[in-house]
């Protein structure tokens, strides 16, 4: 009988995540107090060399001590190298050309389309833009543009018009905005002279781009692209929501379903566990693991580059191929400790992400299912596969759902205590409809039409129903916004929870299988 491991035992096998709380208590603080960047830096320096000595000296409680502080203090230089500056000037009117990155989306109740864009080069204000005056920049601002010029993702655009800030900076949304690198908004109108460049823009996420579109195409074949179905697996599928109707979308806000509209964790996560199964047997063979590992974190990518490469598939991609590594090394390493080292690499490239609620949401859903899932699991699993795998694929919704629900709250300020029950049912039907819907874009055989049509968008009609009658009943959803110090009491308490079922368990595992997804 191994024995039974302590606390401090089991922090020492999860090192990164032990590093990742100081990280982002320096992020944050590098985000909040305004010093100058190498103030931190040469502190962060002060702290390594600290360290460094304490450890000479045999000090190991001090050289630990002092490397937090360093990681903190790294944090915060990172935070503050990466904040956006303005570079064209602000509330003055000039001639820029921006690059779209993204597809401009109607909003509800709002006149115009939205979308994001690139400034390649700017200048003074003039009559007509002069051909030798051109400045060279690159600044991310969003984009409101006017419904009358069609505009696409990849189009280069000359206009004269101003460059505002997002928002108030004490709002959520513009410090939202300016921790993924949008320093300002921009306004394409009738008056802004607009010429669109003959020379679209090349670089991977237009290519990207393009295969989603050509991705969603292929599924609007299967219902003539004016099914309330087909858009809903194109949007589950693809990423792209300009089929979904304003009626769809709050029924699946006011159900708290509405994650799965964009393509998130969610989505990779059931691509993630669907490669996972179809090369299950891979193993078998001599050099299996190895490839199998491979051709997963493959397809994921593929799949984040089928989705147009949007930041939260992106994102995803990272999360799930922390995972898939973490599973390939699961006989001498936990996947908790690899999946923090990918959420530190994440937030050291792009600290930004530690404020955005995509990221926080994927993290904490992962997290969550790779600390509650097996003990839950194990509670009711029985001798029948099909039952296990059922009941596996409604414990993933209920997990996500439980763990994401505070910060939805504060976010969104919707509480939706219908999402607890609807969301491990939907969650069902969107690996039939996302699987399906990906094999017919693999493979669009004609004559399989009519049966992929049924595949395809018999399981999202199905879905569609549930979430409209769910959101139809008194006490769905409620608006309510979770204030910030019980976000933190009710995430305290969940870590405090998982920490006593690790040490109750703690006798049934040994060193080598701490935080081991089941296999």
């Amino acid at each position: 009988m191994p024995n039974k491991l302590t606390l401090p035992e089991k922090l020492r096998a999860v090192p990164l995540m032990v590093a990742l709380v100081p990280m982002a208590a320096g992020i944050v603080a590098g985000s909040m107090v305004d010093v100058p960047l190498y103030v931190w830096v040469v502190v962060a320096v002060v702290c390594a060399l600290t360290g460094w000595f304490a450890m000479r000296r045999g000090r190991a409680f001090f050289s630990y001590f002092y490397v937090g502080l360093t990681v903190l203090f790294f944090g915060a230089a990172l935070a503050r190298a990466h904040t956006p500056r303005p570079v064209v000037p602000h509330g003055e009117r000039v001639w820029m050309e921006i690059v779209l990155t993204d597809p401009p989306v109607a909003r509800e109740g709002r006149r115009g389309a939205s979308s994001y864009g690139a400034v390649t080069r700017w200048q003074p204000d003039a009559t007509s833009p002069a051909a030798d005056g051109w400045r060279t920049v690159r600044e991310h601002l969003l984009v409101s543009i006017d419904t009358m010029w069609r505009l696409e993702a990849g189009d280069r655009v000359t206009f004269r018009g101003y460059v505002n800030p997002v928002g108030d900076s004490s709002t959520g949304y513009s410090r939202l905005m300016r921790a993924r690198g949008y320093s300002g908004r921009t306004y394409i109108t009738q008056y802004s002279r607009p010429e669109k460049s003959p020379q679209r823009a090349k670089s991977p996420a237009m290519l990207a781009r393009n295969l989603q579109s050509a991705a969603t195409e292929r599924l609007r074949r299967l219902g003539g692209g004016s099914s309330d179905a087909i858009a809903v697996a194109a949007a589950m599928t693809t990423g792209d929501r300009s089929g979904i109707t304003p009626a769809l979308r709050r029924n699946y806000s006011r159900t708290g379903a509405s994650h799965l509209l964009a393509v998130s964790g969610l989505h990779v996560g059931i691509v993630f566990l669907i490669i996972n199964a179809l090369l299950y047997l891979l193993p078998f063979i001599r050099g299996g693991h190895i490839a199998k590992n491979i051709l997963a974190v493959a397809v994921i990518w593929f799949y984040a580059a089928l989705t147009g490469g949007s930041p939260s598939a992106v994102r995803a991609a990272f999360m799930f191929t922390g995972a898939q590594l973490a599973l390939a090394a699961s006989q001498t390493r936990g996947p908790a400790n690899i999946m923090c080292g990918t959420a530190v690499v994440m937030l050291a490239v792009r600290p930004g992400l530690l404020f955005d609620i995509s990221f926080q949401l994927s993290f904490v859903a992962v997290v969550a299912i790779m600390a509650w899932f097996a003990p839950l699991y194990n509670l009711v699993v029985s001798r029948w596969r099909m039952l296990n795998a059922l009941w596996a694929t409604l414990l993933v919704g209920f997990v996500a759902s439980v763990a994401t629900m505070p910060l939805v709250s504060h976010t969104f300020g919707v509480f939706s205590p219908a999402g607890v029950v609807l969301n491990p049912l939907v969650i069902c039907t969107a690996y039939l409809t996302v699987g399906c819907s990906l094999l017919w874009i693999a493979a669009p055989v004609p004559f399989l039409q009519p049966l992929f049509r049924w595949l395809v968008g018999g399981p999202a009609w199905l879905q569609n129903r549930v979430v409209e009658m769910v959101s139809a009943v008194p006490g769905a959803a409620i608006e309510w916004r979770m204030p910030l110090w019980m976000v933190f009491a009710v995430y305290a308490a969940m870590i405090i929870f998982t920490a006593w079922m690790a040490m109750a368990t703690a006798d049934k595992h040994t060193r080598e299988d701490i935080f081991i997804l089941p296999r």
